[in-house]
């Protein structure tokens, strides 16, 4: 077929042999003398493209998009939407038996390059695991952003470092990629074993780095694959999973690195040669900041819980209630404040915070609390006030929050919930 031997054809016309409807009216099967669409093998996607029915005067009927294609005994069956209902007349088999009709094909080149791109980058990168480590293929899948490719064996990043430094340095030497039909008379010592098969075996042959059976489409120079860029590898059952760009993909990903760091360069004041010495300069400020921040906080809430616990009352049964109503105060500081209040000792914790002309409310009790003053059911209480109030929320025994959608009686209920447990008997 044209697609092994004119790989470099974008454009090709061809006679119509057959033309079928598949499965429903909305798709046709078209069948050419030849074709330059592969339809996928090895681990390559198949083409994408059109294809336009042209009459004998050299006028295109109709052009379809290729939605599939089957290889059915031998034979290519190019399965297409159909846009256009076809008459008796256009299409005759007739037509089609006297030649009068072809198929002008028209090739996605951007997919095609792309995916021999990656499938020759696949063939590099196998010849240099297995001529670096020993290591052999298990598995490929080219993905439309990013190809996997699985490898026997553990590999540490020096490793990978020298793999990836090893194989582009192959595309960079040039090296002649051949792609042929094995003949019987051929004696070869291939990568893997020859599959068992009656039909043609095709070679994939990078001299002196791989040779292995593959039915897929290649470039002719290793220059052509451009880079290779392992994005990330991982252990992937008995082995590990490589995720690798090769040709334009590598080309824009490393592209895109790269204007980022150089905005990171930028924003840091930074060279190439100090970045690392910067961040981490920074991350050392970030860790000062954060030791001053949390003892500065720790100070503030010692001296307030000396407020709230000094001035707080109890009820007959030891149970201290403390009641506090904040404008705009840090929720994240009202959490750390209540938390550790909480944790002081027997004590219920009634806070409300406004915030945007809303009050945040919170109760809180201690685990241990609860257990000794088994009357409190903070979740209880928060949904028997929620019947009244125009409050919403919930929670457990020992924590409830929610909001209160109003300003007014918001003294009234907090009061309430004070009374109700600064009076137990």
């Amino acid at each position: 077929m044209s697609y092994y031997e004119n790989k470099w054809f974008k454009n090709f016309k061809t006679k119509l042999v057959a033309c079928n409807t598949y499965d429903n009216s909305e798709l046709l099967e078209l069948e050419f003398e030849d074709t330059i669409f592969f339809p996928g093998g090895g681990g390559q996607p198949m083409d994408r493209g059109f294809i336009s029915l042209v009459s004998d005067g050299g006028e295109v009927k109709h052009r379809y998009k290729l939605e599939d294609i089957r290889e059915v005994d031998n034979r290519i069956i190019h399965i297409v939407s159909r846009d256009q209902v076809l008459s008796t007349d256009e299409i005759s088999s007739d037509k089609i038996s006297s030649g009068d009709i072809e198929g002008l094909m028209e090739l996605d080149w951007d997919h095609r390059i792309d995916g021999m791109q990656q499938h020759t980058g696949q063939h590099l990168l196998s010849g240099c695991f297995y001529k670096l480590f020993k290591a052999n293929t298990k598995g490929l899948h080219i993905g439309k952003d990013v190809s996997q490719l699985d490898i026997d064996g553990e590999f540490t990043d020096e490793m990978v470092k020298k793999l990836e430094d090893y194989a582009n340095d192959q595309i960079s030497r040039a090296i002649n990629i051949k792609n042929y039909v094995l003949k019987e008379s051929d004696s070869l010592e291939t990568r893997r074993p020859l599959p068992s098969t009656d039909g043609d075996i095709r070679i994939l042959e990078i001299e002196d780095l791989d040779i292995n059976a593959c039915c897929g489409l290649h470039l002719d120079n290793t220059r052509d694959i451009t880079m290779i860029k392992i994005k990330r590898y991982y252990k992937h059952k008995s082995g590990t999973r490589f995720e690798y760009l090769a040709g334009k993909r590598a080309v824009d990903y490393l592209l895109k690195r790269d204007r980022i760091f150089d905005s990171v360069l930028n924003k840091y004041s930074a060279g190439e040669d100090n970045i690392i010495k910067s961040l981490e300069n920074i991350e050392k400020k970030k860790d000062d900041y954060y030791n001053r921040s949390a003892y500065l906080l720790n100070e503030l809430i010692k001296k307030d819980m000396e407020i709230y616990l000094s001035s707080a009352k109890s009820n007959a049964k030891g149970l201290k209630v403390i009641i506090s109503k904040f404008d705009n105060e840090e929720t994240w500081y009202l959490d750390s404040l209540a938390k550790h209040l909480v944790e002081s000792g027997p004590l219920v914790l009634i806070f409300a915070n406004k915030k945007q002309g809303k009050y945040m409310i919170n109760f809180m009790a201690s685990k241990t609390t609860i257990s000794e003053h088994t009357y409190i059911d903070l979740g209880k209480l928060f949904k028997s006030l929620a019947n009244e109030y125009p409050l919403k929320g919930g929670g457990s025994k020992f924590s409830a929050s929610g909001v209160y959608d109003s300003e007014k009686n918001i003294d009234i209920l907090l009061d309430n919930v004070y009374d109700l447990y600064i009076g137990v008997l």
